[in-house]
């Protein structure tokens, strides 16, 4: 059966550092959201700068294309002005919500270059804090503009929330793409907050790491955000070696409609296929690779950047699974990041930092960034899924989503094979 409407919240900035490009790169995107959104659901659109403005109040999408036109009109009228607040954005949109009527939100898309100069919650924990008061435990998504916008507030304000974050530059051959992508996340989702507990002697292999358990000593989580129909949840951790497995357990949590859940994870070291596992394994290695060249690149550290990526593909190139079409996209992505790295390396050096490096180019740090983004959360362009091990746990319960059904929920578990061994 379908999946029934979705009220969907998106933010938009319209403050004066979205002039020109980047404001119009927003409008194609909205434009690109009405046009895929499904008849019947609903969208909320607040604009904000110094001030924020409800621009649709909980529109029903009728499909029809008189009102697409209307819409879309609406949207391209819209020009870029004055400050950033994106609190004043978020109590504008729960208040009209709650003293609306409407239905809550099952999804936030904030559309920005993350320079938030006013109000008095800027950052991503505090503006985390303040989507979860208003409106519960939804995702939150994060699509950034320009080649300098704010990465780090944006891809925290998505991870935090179990969403994903996207990047479009200056060029806009990826904005149907994204758009669709995150659509699609939003519209097939069965259950929200979905969290993995484990003990803390295990370790989670994943990018974007865990967290401890509040107010449960040796328990910790690792936060799988919302779950989208037909789609495993991976999860990669390593077990210490001699580890009887029979004594590992694991709890997935999350929420159905408001309510509560939880599933006890069971041994089953042979559902999954072997080369499944390390294909997971190595995106988790390589996902972090990517983490730690971009965050060299932000010191303008472009030889270290090379040698990582240089090693990178090196593990690829002997992994067993290294004919896999996940493999050969990782492939291709750290190869051309490593061509744009040492063309920037051989180029006339006019541009210097502080310490005498060369200093990364932008746009080469944000498409590295948004890279990474891709393998440490469930969903993005590889629409990969969070995790893997060898031997796993996987639950053969079901949860029931009243109009849709989603099938293993989890696969968690084994022992982590070793990294192939190679240098730079």
């Amino acid at each position: 059966m379908p999946a029934p409407p979705k009220h969907v919240g998106a933010l938009m900035d319209t403050s004066g550092s979205m002039k020109g490009t980047r404001i119009e790169t927003v409008k194609k995107s909205l434009e690109g959201m009405l046009n895929k959104m499904r008849r019947g659901d609903r969208l909320t659109l607040v604009s904000f700068c110094s001030t924020a403005d409800v621009l649709f109040p909980g529109v029903v999408i009728t499909g029809e294309p008189e009102q697409l036109s209307e819409l879309v009109a609406i949207v391209k009228r819209m020009q870029a002005t004055t400050g950033t607040n994106l609190q004043g954005g978020i109590t504008k949109m729960a208040e009209f919500v709650k003293i609306g009527g409407l239905p809550p939100l099952d999804a936030v898309i904030l559309l920005t270059d993350g320079d938030f100069t006013e109000g008095d919650v800027r950052s991503a924990t505090g503006l985390n804090s303040m989507f979860l008061s208003h409106f519960g435990p939804i995702p939150v998504f994060t699509i950034g503009y320009g080649t300098d916008y704010m990465i780090d507030v944006l891809k925290a304000i998505a991870a935090k929330s179990g969403a994903s974050h996207a990047f479009i530059g200056e060029e806009v051959a990826d904005l149907p793409r994204n758009i669709g992508d995150t659509l699609a996340a939003i519209e097939t989702e069965v259950a929200r907050a979905v969290r993995v507990e484990f003990s803390s002697a295990l370790k989670c292999s994943e990018p974007a790491g865990s967290t401890p358990v509040e107010g449960v000593p040796g328990k910790m989580s690792f936060n799988a955000g919302s779950m989208p129909d037909g789609k495993d949840i991976w999860v990669v951790f390593a077990i210490p070696p001699g580890t009887d497995l029979s004594t590992v357990t694991f709890v997935v949590k999350y929420k159905i409609g408001g309510e509560d859940k939880s599933l006890d994870c069971t041994a089953d070291a042979t559902s999954i296929p072997v080369n499944d596992i390390m294909e997971q394994e190595l995106r988790c290695i390589i996902g972090k690779k990517i983490d730690e060249v971009t965050a060299l690149m932000r010191s303008n550290k472009l030889e270290k950047s090379r040698d990582i990526l240089t090693n990178g593909l090196s593990l690829i190139a002997v992994s067993s699974v290294r004919a896999s079409s996940l493999a050969i996209t990782m492939k291709a992505q750290l190869e051309e990041t490593l061509v744009e790295v040492l063309a920037a390396l051989s180029a006339p050096r006019v541009n210097w930092d502080e310490d005498g490096e060369i200093q990364t180019p932008a746009a080469l740090l944000y498409r590295t960034s948004a890279v990474g983004g891709n393998y440490s959360q469930q969903r993005g362009r590889t629409t990969m899924r969070s995790g893997v091990t060898p031997g796993c746990f996987s639950t053969g319960a079901q949860v029931d989503a009243g109009e849709a059904m989603a099938h293993d929920v989890v696969s968690v578990g084994g022992a982590e094979p070793a990294a192939p061994q190679s240098s730079p």
